[in-house]
């Protein structure tokens, strides 16, 4: 009965389209920056899966059926020539209807190993931490569903340049979230919660080409996901895009 009434509670969030609590690990920026063009500002977009308890995804037909958008915007201010603070406001919507719903924010930090700016290999390692929440009210059930992840990301991508307005960059990543779902009745009535640890690793290729200060690059990431329960395992492609600026 707790199993059925997680699996409800997703299936309701799911067409709320307010539940995509992990959203995709965003491996689009190019190593090696600091230098030449260390501010930027852009926006992310993502296709992915949603991933809460993890329960639903026992069911192959409703993991393929369940697919979202992730829409970040992201910030860089450099802190010298090989250090930058990274920002994200985070926000997810349903798939086919792409209306936003704010999610959460995540802060990290970029460090630049290895650069060879004006051609060449450049190395980057990045640390996020995340944090998103949300709730929806379910008035036909009588119900309050509400759903959060916080958790860290960890990212190391390798940059090839062989001129200024092009970059292919392969990032390996892996995350980790605590996520929470809770159910509880709108009239005070029973509570039902569950939360797990939720990982996920794999590997990222993106291309970008700039114009000015102008860049747009198209990604694709393989992921390999293992839920909260430890007995679902969901490996799922993520194909993305960046567009915005750098100086």
């Amino acid at each position: 009965m707790h199993s059925l009434r997680i699996v409800a509670a997703v299936a309701a969030l799911l067409a709320s389209g307010c539940i995509p609590l992990v959203v995709g690990p965003n491996n689009f920026t190019p190593a090696g920056e600091m230098g030449e063009a260390p501010h930027s500002l852009g926006l992310a977009v993502e296709a992915s899966r949603p991933l809460t308890d993890g329960t639903h995804l026992a069911s192959g037909q409703v993991a393929h059926q369940a697919l979202w958008l992730s829409e970040d915007l992201n910030l860089r201010i450099p802190v010298d020539d090989s250090l930058a603070v990274e920002g994200q406001l985070k926000a997810a919507s349903f798939s086919p209807v792409p209306l936003p719903v704010p999610v959460g924010v995540s802060l990290g930090a970029r460090r630049t190993m290895l650069r060879q700016a004006t051609s060449g290999v450049s190395l980057d390692l990045v640390g996020r931490g995340l944090a998103m929440t949300t709730e929806y009210t379910d008035n036909v059930g009588k119900q309050k569903l509400k759903g959060s992840a916080y958790g860290v990301e960890l990212q190391a991508p390798v940059s090839y340049r062989p001129a200024s307005w092009f970059a292919a960059t392969l990032t390996p990543f892996t995350r980790m979230h605590l996520l929470n779902a809770t159910i509880e009745g709108l009239s005070g009535g029973e509570k039902t919660s569950q939360s797990g640890f939720a990982w996920g690793t794999g590997l990222s290729l993106s291309v970008e080409f700039k114009v000015s200060v102008i860049a747009l690059a198209p990604a694709l990431a393989y992921e390999l996901v293992r839920a909260p329960s430890g007995e679902v395992v969901l490996s799922q492609a993520e194909p993305g895009l960046w567009l915005g600026a750098r100086w």
